[in-house]
This record gives structure tokens, sequence and C-alpha cells, in this order.
């Protein structure tokens, strides 16, 4: 009896030591599968970053998508200008332009002289994507009409012409973009056009032509260039009311074409030909609008 009942003690003891290690190992499980939740936990923090990232470059690419594009052709060409953007409705009001002037049409009389008050400036030559345009760095370039004074903001071409005579269009076109002085944003601009065709070379027009760059970008001159040297010695000119020819289409224009015209080397004009050859805006309807001629 006794050494019976010291067996079942030993066998309890064996078993108890049994649950005991069965229990520990349990325990180590557990903590593995913790680890191991964590790891995965980690996978997810990172996939969400990395979904974020994404989220980002769908914001951006949806940026992008937002940004308005015009063109001179097609879906985003000037017949679709005042669609493309709220702020391009004005591209469909009675006051665009250009316009095609017919001479035998003017209003003659005497208007106020422009004068010319240009000199040699340092500049930059930017290629924008829709032309190449001088912008003036230094020097006091202006013109007066009628005692006030309107400050030389850029100058810029088209290829063809923009404004028509008769019809009739020259090889480009060079808008003179002024602005009133302390006036801000597109209110009160006066803009020069001189009609330019083949004939002659200008040299004046080398130091710029040479500094085109052929992508979208800036370069700039280090010779100087005197406005005055590209447009004619003749000021007389044809005025009507009009807007900007490009986007935003803003009417706030006060136009001036002259009637002289300038002229480029075939070599010239193919220099931004090579680049721009129909970058240009159809005619306008005049809408009751009258265009006077400086007869004086």
């Amino acid at each position: 009896m006794r050494n019976s009942t010291r067996i079942l003690l030993i066998l309890f003891a064996i078993l108890m030591l049994a649950i005991a290690s069965a229990s520990v190992v349990a325990c180590g499980d557990d903590d593995d599968d913790d680890d191991d939740d964590s790891s995965i936990d980690d996978d997810t923090d990172d996939d969400d970053d990395d979904d974020d990232d994404d989220d980002d470059d769908d914001h951006d690419d949806d940026d992008d998508d937002h940004e308005v594009h015009w063109s001179y052709d097609g879906e985003t060409g000037p017949d679709n200008w005042a669609d493309l953007s709220d702020e391009w409705a004005a591209c469909d009001d009675t006051k665009q332009s250009p316009i095609d002037i017919v001479v035998s049409s003017v209003d003659s009389k005497s208007l106020d002289d422009l004068e010319f008050h240009y000199e040699a400036s340092t500049i930059e030559v930017v290629n924008n994507g829709h032309t190449i345009q001088v912008n003036p760095k230094d020097g006091d370039n202006y013109v007066m009409k009628g005692g006030v004074k309107y400050n030389l903001l850029q100058y810029h071409w088209h290829a063809e012409s923009e404004h028509t005579i008769d019809g009739a269009h020259s090889d480009m076109e060079l808008h003179l973009v002024h602005q009133k002085d302390g006036s801000s944003g597109l209110d009160d601009l006066l803009v020069v056009g001189v009609m330019i065709d083949s004939g002659a070379e200008n040299s004046s027009y080398k130091p710029i032509w040479d500094s085109i760059p052929s992508e979208e970008g800036t370069n700039s001159v280090t010779d100087k260039v005197d406005a005055a040297d590209l447009i004619p010695g003749d000021a007389n000119y044809y005025n009507y009311p009009g807007s900007l020819t490009t986007p935003p289409c803003t009417e706030s224009v006060d136009w001036h074409v002259l009637k002289s015209g300038e002229t480029l080397s075939d070599v010239q004009l193919k220099t931004f030909t090579d680049l721009y050859d129909h970058n240009y805006r159809p005619v306008q309807a005049l809408n009751g609008r009258t265009v006077e001629y400086d007869n004086d």
C-alpha cells in the first residue's frame, strides 16, 4: 500500500512537470505571434504611406490636368478659347482683336501723335511656347500720347500678321505692348502693331534672333537693343479700341497699327517661322467699332 502511494505521487509529479512545460512553450508561441503581427502592421503602415504618396501623386496629376492650355489650332484653338476657361469668356465679346482694316472705310482725321521714347536697353529673349518675346531689363522706354505716358512692357511677334489690311496678311507682325504709367494688371494697355514683309535685312534684329531659345526658356542678351530700330520712321497709325489677341482676350487695348511697315530678309523671316509659322488669331468682327486713321 505504501509503495502504491509513492508510485502515485511520482506519477502526479511527472504530470505536473509536463503541464508546466507545455504552458511555457505555449507562451513562447504567443510572443512569436505578437512579433509576426507587429511585422504585418509595419508592412501595412508602409503600404498606407505608399498609398498616401500615390494619392498625392494623383492630386498632382489632377492639378496638371486642370491647367488650361491654349493653341492656335484644333480643340484648344481660337474658336474654342472662350470655352476653355471661365476667365477667358471675353474671347467671345464684341471688341476683339485683331481686325481687318478696310482702308476705304476708316475715319481719317487728325489724331494725337505717338511720340516714341526708346533707348538702347539690355534685354532678355523668351521662347514662351506661343511666340518669341523680348523683355527690356533697363532703360526708360515709353510712348507719349495726348500727354499720357505709356511704359513699354514687352514686344513679340506673330506669323503671319494678325491684323490684315484690305484682307491681306503681311508675313509677320510686331506687337509692342505698353501700359499707362501707374496702371497695373491688364488695365490701360496701348499696343503698337508693325507690319513686316520680306525685303531688306534689318541688322538690328541680329542680337535678338541670335539669342532665340530653340525650346521654351529664356536667354539674356549682352548686346543692348533699341526698340526704335525695329519700327518705321513714319508713325501715322490706324486706331481702334480692341483686346489682347491671346487669352484672356481682355478688352483693354488701345490699338495703333502703323500704316508704314518694316522688312526682314527671307533668312530672318525663316529664323522665326522655323519655330512659329502659324501663331496668329484670325480677324474678328468689327461689331460697329470705328477705325480711325491719323492723317496729320
